[in-house]
């Protein structure tokens, strides 16, 4: 399965954030696409440092 492609955007800087996994790096999206769509996901902007739940809309909504 491949990942969406979702653009996170900070909310307090308004700055791109870009993941960046390594190896296996798509098998990473997609798990982390997963669970922001169940659970939200922490997320630290490396711009600014503010920290921020990042959750997916469900595509039902």
């Amino acid at each position: 399965m491949e990942p969406k492609e979702t653009e996170v955007v900070c909310p307090d800087c308004d700055q791109k954030i870009e993941f960046k996994y390594g190896m296996n790096e798509s098998g990473r999206l997609t798990s982390m696409e997963f669970q922001s769509r169940r659970l939200g996901c922490s997320v630290e902007c490396p711009h600014c440092g503010h920290v921020f739940v990042y959750k997916v809309d469900s595509d039902n909504n």
